[in-house]
């Protein structure tokens, strides 16, 4: 008898027909929006992350693949079967979240905001100084996948880079020094940017 997998995730034809190339299983397509408690009820493995109250119906449930690096909400007792295999999606989200946190920190640094709204309101002014990006001195807090990328992005930029991590480990590329936690109060005075990319849980 064939698995059940129920994907709840918002994706495309494309991406669906690759996932049932996969053979030997029965599929189910569904978003967390529009699931149900007859899909819950159906599923072996669920991929993508299924309404806690729903996927808590399951006391089968064999696989749970979270579609965030920290599946959080689902790891409290009682929502998911003693047994069931949890999976998260760690590295999947360095690229886009770190090019994120640097298009964010160039709007405050330049006052980008300020002046898109200026522009919109038709008003020419200075929105006063704005800070240079080379040369600073960027603290992440936080050496996973999206800090790591982050701080590797700013040395690229000219910038000295410091690490925080919770335990000793090897110093990625595009780090200059790599701490841990026991150093961040003596780092965050020096820095002229701080960076935080701490799991949830």
């Amino acid at each position: 008898m064939s698995k059940h997998i129920l994907v709840c995730l918002p994706i495309s034809a494309e991406q669906r027909a690759r996932i049932e190339t996969v053979q030997g299983f029965a599929y189910r397509f569904t978003t967390p929006d529009t699931a149900t408690a007859e899909d819950a009820l159906w599923a072996d493995a669920v991929l993508g992350n299924l309404p806690v109250p729903l996927i808590r119906q399951n006391d089968h449930l064999e696989w749970f693949q979270s579609n965030a690096a920290g599946p959080n909400n689902y790891l409290e007792p009682g929502v998911l079967p003693e047994g069931c295999i949890v999976t998260n999606a760690t590295g999947a989200y360095g690229l886009a979240i770190s090019e994120h946190m640097i298009g964010v920190l160039f709007e405050l640094q330049k006052k980008l905001n300020l002046y898109a709204r200026n522009q919109r309101e038709h008003v020419w002014k200075s929105e006063g100084h704005v800070h240079v990006i080379q040369g600073s001195r960027v603290l992440v807090i936080g050496m996973g996948d999206i800090g790591t990328m982050f701080a590797q992005k700013m040395k690229a930029l000219g910038c000295r880079t410091v690490g925080i991590k919770r335990h000793e480990g090897r110093k990625p590329e595009g780090v200059d020094d790599l701490y841990t936690l026991e150093r961040l109060e003596r780092e965050l005075p020096k820095a002229d940017i701080v960076a935080m990319s701490l799991p949830g849980n």
